[in-house]
This record gives C-alpha cells, structure tokens and sequence, in this order.
C-alpha cells in the first residue's frame, strides 16, 4: 500500500497503523453508523466483502 501512495514512506505508514492511540472496533462502529445514515450507502442484509488480492500484482 504504500509502495504505491505518493510521498509515504513505509516506516510512517507502519507507525501509523500499528501505534495508533484508538480503538479500531470503535473506529470501524461509528464508520458504519454514518454509512447507515444515508440510503446510499447502507448495508444491505446478507451483505458480503470478499477480500481477494490474487490479481494484484505483487
């Protein structure tokens, strides 16, 4: 990921991620109630995210 972000370095992306001073479940909670807000963007029911990287080159 930061291979291909303009200007990061990888040390500051790493820090950033893995020290980072708040919670990850409560930052992913309140990203799905403002999601929820708006028709739009609402997760349907039996909604699936299917990660796959394979044809990312690598």
């Amino acid at each position: 990921m930061a291979n291909n972000a303009v200007g990061v370095v990888y040390n500051r992306l790493h820090h950033f991620l893995t020290e980072s001073p708040w919670s990850d479940r409560q930052v992913n909670e309140c990203r799905l109630q403002v999601m929820n807000q708006c028709r739009q963007t609402q997760i349907p029911r039996g909604f699936s995210l299917i990660v796959d990287d394979s044809g990312h080159r690598k």
